[in-house]
């Protein structure tokens, strides 16, 4: 199998791109010291490295721009979905590329506009950031040839993908709150999108392997929205439920917020004499009192996997696709330290 610019950057410990802007005698565009320029090149000779001449040839025809699929462009209203794109346009802008938005909700065929944008040389490649894939957008993807990634969001089997560990940070923080001493902990999550079943999964997986029955009655619906309105909530079932339950764990931050404003109406406090734990890690769960224990995305370094997988196929990388998993981490803050027995009223 030839060597492609994603071994010589793992041989040299450098980013793709600074192994491309070496390569192709651009260095003087961004600073890259001489002593990276070295080891690049050493790297290159070590693995026999040749440049794909075919994609060369075609470089002169491209637009130097990279296509943004987004569901609609009121998208980015979520903390980790800026970290996201903050990641994308750090590694398009080392790269020298430009980022062009395109809304599938504002678009009658996506499909056909984007067979149309990269027929046409309007983009070069794709990321594509939209919860729900149509199997047949990513087949006619690959039929014409065209570079792209999935981020955020799981697509077919067949295409690139970088997603955050929804599983493991579910399970860790289950398994944190199991370590507090809680065992009716109920779980606020959609009905839908893949990344909230593998946070459920994760969550029935900490009650299995700790010895605790997974009780469907603490499963409350809760939609992921940038607004917080109390309508992506089932209040009732919530409202129902809450007093025969010790700890919370909402599957994101803003769930969490919203989830602890209701439980105030009803005379408890979620944090104090509940447990609660949330999921993205934002700063402003940092804020809230007492400070909110959650699990942290690292949403730029999704965004910059996604590029570096954009970067090694227009490079002419025909390595089987990979699915990049990026790991969460578990923020502890005093929101989870509650002891279950005050919980329990």
């Amino acid at each position: 199998m030839a060597v492609t610019l994603k071994d010589v950057a793992k041989e040299a410990g450098v980013s793709i791109a600074t192994v491309s802007k070496v390569l192709r005698g651009k260095q003087g565009e961004i600073a890259i010291s001489e002593a990276t320029r070295r080891r690049v090149l050493e790297a290159a000779k070590r693995l026999n490295y040749h440049p794909n001449i075919a994609a060369r040839r075609l470089a002169s025809r491209r637009s130097n721009t990279v296509g943004i699929v987004i569901e609609a462009y009121d998208s980015f209203g979520g903390p980790v979905n800026a970290q996201i794109l903050r990641g994308i346009g750090s590694e398009l802008d080392k790269a020298r590329l430009d980022a062009l938005l395109i809304s599938r909700e504002s678009a009658r065929d996506i499909v056909s506009s984007l067979k149309a944008m990269v027929a046409g040389k309007k983009v070069d490649a794709l990321i594509l950031w939209v919860q729900e894939i149509d199997a047949a957008l990513c087949e006619e993807l690959q039929k014409i040839g065209a570079p792209h990634c999935h981020v955020g969001f799981r697509g077919s089997s067949n295409c690139a993908t970088v997603l955050s560990d929804n599983f493991n940070g579910a399970y860790h923080a289950t398994r944190h709150l199991i370590q507090q001493g809680h065992e009716d902990i109920a779980i606020i999550a959609p009905e839908r999108y893949a990344e909230a079943v593998e946070r459920l999964h994760g969550y029935r997986k900490a009650l299995e392997n700790n010895g605790i029955p997974f009780n469907p009655e603490l499963v409350v619906r809760g939609e992921y929205t940038s607004s917080g309105d109390v309508s992506a909530l089932d209040v009732e079932h919530f409202r129902r439920i809450l007093p025969k339950c010790s700890a919370v764990f909402a599957t994101s931050d803003l769930l969490a917020m919203l989830v602890k404003e209701v439980a105030r109406a009803d005379g408890y406090r979620l944090g104090e004499d509940k447990a609660l734990v949330g999921f993205d890690g934002t700063e402003v769960g940092r804020h809230l009192d007492p400070p909110l224990t959650s699990v942290a995305q690292d949403g730029f370094e999704m965004g910059r996997q996604a590029v570096a997988s954009i970067l090694a196929q227009l490079d002419g990388d025909q390595s089987p696709a990979q699915e990049v998993v990026v790991p969460t981490r578990l923020v502890v803050r005093k929101s989870s330290l509650v002891a279950p027995d005050l919980g329990r009223r």
